[in-house]
């Protein structure tokens, strides 16, 4: 079942609930609506044409005296359509498909049923990454990657830990800013991710912490600081041989080489492009070749 499909059955089961619990409080739709939404939505929400979004639902199950845990429940909506979602994005951000990455986001309604910080973030986070691959609306990326951003349960001030995804929205938000020459704010998210790293300030590693140092290190370049981005590329790659990780290590190794060739240092821009062959006729990377 795609996920169009699933979420045009879970609609139909909120629409069921709704619908039953009314009648049993004998409530007319237009009571059920008053203050809260047109009646002629009501309808279409009982009848699976429509899918409220959690404050609208909230506002509804407390006009019904109903939890919203007891709604969901009876409607036997469940983690695992959110987690099919999330699957999916995954797969195809992870195998460069981001058209079918902006379209399946786009297309979605699963919005609708998240009701969680870290879900929310990780929807904005996908969407923001696929329209700077594939648009040039620079401008609506950091946005929606600001409001991944917003979702974060980390307070930086408070130096509590990252998560893993913190660390991915705020490094790609650096590489949008990056590219609107908003250098100074991309270099404020970049060194923040980059003390939390220093300071041992991460809940857990995960691979794609890698990619903070490739991309700080690309951002960098793209200023001319190619001094800086060889020093944070060689501890990135520090960081991911700590690890035990080969993930992003070829990018790092191919940027590391061009870092060494812009200073003319060509032994070290051969000993780096050496190694970023050896590791991509192992690993097979996909690597950004076009400076």
């Amino acid at each position: 079942m795609d996920n169009f499909s699933s979420m045009n059955d879970i609609s139909k089961k909120l629409g069921n609930v709704i619908k039953d619990s009314r009648i049993k409080l004998n409530m007319s739709q237009k009571n059920l609506a008053r203050g809260i939404c047109s009646q002629s939505m009501i309808s279409s929400i009982e009848n699976g044409q429509y899918a409220a979004n959690s404050i609208l639902l909230g506002q509804i199950c407390k006009r019904l005296n109903i939890s919203m845990d007891h709604i969901l429940q009876s409607s036997h909506i469940d983690n695992d359509i959110i987690s099919r979602f999330f699957c999916r994005v995954k797969s195809y951000c992870e195998s460069h498909k981001y058209d079918l990455l902006l379209d399946y986001i786009a297309d979605s309604k699963i919005i609708d049923i998240l009701d969680n910080n870290e879900d929310l973030q990780l929807y904005y986070y996908y969407f923001g990454c696929a329209l700077y691959q594939t648009t040039s609306e620079l401008t609506t990326a950091k946005r929606y990657l600001q409001l991944a951003l917003s979702y974060s349960k980390t307070n930086r001030i408070k130096f509590e830990f990252m998560t893993p995804l913190d660390i991915s929205v705020k490094s790609s938000l650096g590489i949008v800013l990056t590219d609107l020459n908003m250098f100074e704010t991309a270099s404020e998210h970049f060194e923040d991710v980059h003390r939390a790293i220093n300071h041992s300030q991460v809940s857990i590693y995960e691979d794609s912490i890698n990619t903070f140092f490739y991309q700080y290190a690309f951002s960098l370049v793209k200023q001319q600081k190619i001094s800086k981005a060889i020093k944070l590329l060689t501890e990135g790659i520090d960081y991911a041989g700590s690890h035990q990780s080969h993930y992003m290590l070829s990018n790092m190794f191919f940027l590391l080489a061009k870092c060494h060739e812009m200073q003319n240092n060509d032994d070290l821009a051969n000993t780096a492009f050496q190694s970023y062959k050896l590791m991509n006729s192992i690993f097979h990377d996909s690597v950004y070749t076009r400076f």
